[in-house]
């Protein structure tokens, strides 16, 4: 198979960065004098070059600073962005608080942050250029490309213009095909028609073409906690400032306070569009760094089918979609993980670094990582005691230090009390109080989410798509156990820090399934079991293997079950289940909610399924409604209450900007006296033009509606103010 071989030589390299920063310089000086703004090829230049400049040089110059070397080119890609994150954001921290004592009203702004980051790193470059002179170092960078993967490319592009059609022309065809393509890649592997070569550039064009087949769809941001990120990392956009006091756990983290009003600002680009196109785009490296952790683990085979398995639970291009703060914190994440099963020069240092970043990224992950790593050490200590013979059984890489538990536990802590004014210290401690006062109702449906979910009831096909994840967890469950009575063998290399993460995990699994408002109020059940994939990814292949050959011994069949025949069925499996959790079968079945972003082209105003309507615009965002929003943003009256439903009032968070405590959510049973006072009434295209008006009630998810006019019997005495012909507002 003929390929392409690039060998940049270190001389070439410092050039090359040469060459980019000064061409950032000049794009920042037209930007100044406004070319930027008529010229749209310039703008597209500079985003362009921006993002690659602000996403992968500095922690590239960092990593050839420290002489970081053998590493794969995957490797130092996923460094390189690594660092270059936490150190934007590690400068935007430093910027807003320094400039602030030198009476800088703005430091989270255009200039400040261009003058902060170009400064920056010139001077981390012209150390990279000083140790380059006294080294003389000869190496080179080595980047591979076999030809048979520039056709693969071709997924991405489909993507982006199968969202367009979706969105704009309401046509998904395009759109199903590439997730027909998608789904027979485990099967093309299976049958050697895709090479070893190749799987760390196919698990990235897939990873980024079904991330951008949901996240394109829709020209607004769309879900619930996306919303109130949009918010938090509003205020510091329009403000130029972060105020770290603010009362609001997504404001204490600089993924959201600093990170993304950075790109929004140093790449003239809306909010709207770093959350939905720069975020994914990040996000998309998660896949390439469990592709290495589970090589390193296994082999090429079982990490491909393990990280094919991770992209198709769906929660990786949906509900994650909404969480930037968890999409960035799960990239410091996997580079731990990374750092935990390699031997890499300056690894302590990385690992506090990356620990250090995951904790101003995300609570939800960070706690999570930490209580993991916990329970990790707890069996590893448990595990040496039972027996002697453990320690020999999986190979020893690192030491789980109880240093590093304590640090990460100590530094946590003290940012989630002093920041925010402790917003997420208090919420963790309500969720703790919440599940001990409730602890009598282990396994209750009504108050454990994976409970919820094995005992409700869903159509048919849904139900078969539930019965295959039951079959993932068992055979998952069968491969965990199985390699922990097993130790190592002839083909995987399980260090014995892994193992006992994957218990952990296991441990969740059983957790989230008993624990009373343990994801109720907390990560939820779905990105729970995302989480845990992180480790027991892998166990799905061994168990499926010894299953196979349990088969075999016990109804001694004659047919040899060989590794060839072992990876076709597990590629078939891969794909049946890829075909459900994507959603193709659903829409060939007819379903009007098939899928997130298959679903968006139905003609919904004719549809008369009433819940599968409410799910899709509560889900999704109108255009009328985002106009309505930012219109009462401007014009209202300030410390007036709106009232609105739950969905709508995100809506004017996200895109009105209006705080949380000036909207009032009414339902059913909250009407009262709330229309005794002056008050503004916001009517979505839902509750305008369909009569519908809806809430979610927490636990359990129950979804609940009535008729606006049930709901607003006395809004029709208020005046109207505005109407766009989806959207009105009222005043009274």
């Amino acid at each position: 198979m003929n390929g392409i071989m690039y060998n940049i030589k270190a001389k070439n390299l410092l050039t090359l960065i040469l060459a980019i920063q000064l061409a950032v310089i000049g794009l920042s000086i037209l930007d100044y004098f406004k070319f930027c703004e008529y010229y749209g090829l310039i703008l597209m230049i500079k985003q362009l070059l921006y993002f690659v400049y602000l996403t992968f040089i500095p922690g590239f110059i960092i990593l050839e600073i420290l002489q970081i070397r053998n590493l794969e080119f995957s490797e130092i890609l996923l460094f390189s962005v690594g660092l270059s994150l936490s150190f934007l954001m590690f400068i935007g921290f430093f910027v807003n608080f320094i400039l602030i004592i030198f009476g800088v009203k703005n430091p989270i702004s255009k200039i400040p942050l261009e003058v902060a980051v170009i400064l920056s790193v010139i001077l981390l470059y012209t150390v990279w250029y000083i140790k380059y002179i006294n080294a003389r170092r000869t190496d080179c960078l080595i980047i591979k490309f076999k030809s048979l993967f520039l056709a693969w490319l071709l997924l991405p592009f489909m993507s982006i213009f199968g969202a367009y059609l979706a969105t704009y022309h309401n046509i998904n065809i395009l759109l199903i095909i590439l997730l027909v393509l998608i789904s027979a890649i485990p099967v093309l592997i299976a049958f050697g028609k895709i090479k070893k070569e190749g799987f760390t550039i196919i698990i990235w064009l897939i990873s980024i073409s079904l991330l951008f087949h949901t996240s394109l769809v829709s020209s607004y941001i769309w879900g619930v906690d996306s919303n109130y990120e949009m918010y938090s990392s509003g205020l510091v956009y329009i403000n130029e400032s972060w105020n770290p006091t603010f009362h609001s756990s997504h404001n204490a983290m600089l993924s959201l306070a600093i990170l993304i009003p950075t790109y929004a600002n140093l790449l003239n680009m809306p909010l709207t569009h770093v959350f939905k196109v720069v975020c994914p785009i990040i996000f998309s490296l998660v896949p390439v760094g469990l592709y290495i952790v589970f090589k390193k683990q296994t082999n090429e085979k079982v990490a491909i089918f393990s990280t094919f398995l991770f992209v198709s639970v769906s929660i990786f291009y949906t509900e994650l979609l909404t969480l930037a703060r968890q999409q960035i914190a799960e990239l410091f994440l996997v580079l731990i993980l990374i750092l935990l099963t390699s031997k890499i020069k300056h690894r302590n240092l990385f690992i506090i670094v990356f620990s250090s970043a995951l904790i101003l990224s995300h609570y939800g992950t960070s706690y999570w990582y930490i209580i993991t790593l916990t329970i990790a050490s707890i069996f590893l200590v448990i595990l040496s005691k039972v027996s002697s013979e453990f320690g020999n059984m999986f190979v020893t890489n690192i030491k789980l230090s109880s240093t590093y538990i304590l640090f990460y536990i100590s530094l946590s802590t003290a940012w989630y009390i002093y920041i925010s004014d402790a917003s997420i210290f208090e919420a963790v401690v309500d969720l703790a109080a919440r599940i001990l006062y409730n602890i009598g109702d282990i396994m209750d449906p009504s108050k454990a989410e994976g409970m919820t979910i094995l005992t409700k009831n869903f159509p048919f096909l849904r139900r078969v798509f539930i019965i295959l994840n039951i079959i993932n967890q068992i055979f998952i469950s069968i491969g965990l156990i199985i390699t922990l009575l097993k130790g190592r063998n002839r083909d995987y290399n399980f260090t014995r820090e892994y193992i006992v993460l994957s218990l952990s995990c296991f441990i969740w699994w059983i957790l989230a399934l008993s624990l009373p408002y343990l994801t109720y109020g907390g990560l939820g059940a779905t990105r729970l079991y995302h989480l845990t994939l992180f480790f027991l990814a892998p166990f799905l292949y061994i168990g499926i293997e010894e299953f196979l050959k349990l088969i075999t011994l016990v109804t001694k069949l004659r047919l040899r079950i060989t590794e060839q025949l072992t990876v076709k069925l597990i590629s078939i499996h891969l794909l049946i289940f890829f075909i459900f959790s994507s959603g193709i079968i659903y829409e060939l079945a007819g379903y009007e909610l098939s899928s997130l972003a298959l679903s968006y082209s139905h003609d919904w105003g004719k549809s008369k399924d009433i819940i599968s309507k409410i799910k899709f615009y509560n889900w999704y965002t109108c255009d009328k409604d985002v106009v309505a929003s930012v219109w009462l943003g401007n014009y209202k009256s300030n410390n007036t209450k709106i009232y609105a439903d739950k969905f709508r009032g995100l809506r004017l968070q996200s895109y009105g900007m209006i705080a949380k405590d000036e909207i009032v959510v009414l339902t059913k049973q909250r009407q009262g006296n709330v229309f005794n006072y002056t008050y503004y009434t916001f009517l979505g295209e839902l509750n305008n033009k369909y009569n519908l008006w809806t809430y979610v009630e927490t636990r359990g998810y129950i979804l609940m509606w009535w008729n606006t006019t049930e709901i607003l019997s006395n809004i029709w005495q208020s005046n109207k103010i505005y109407d766009n012909g989806g959207s009105q507002i009222y005043y009274s």
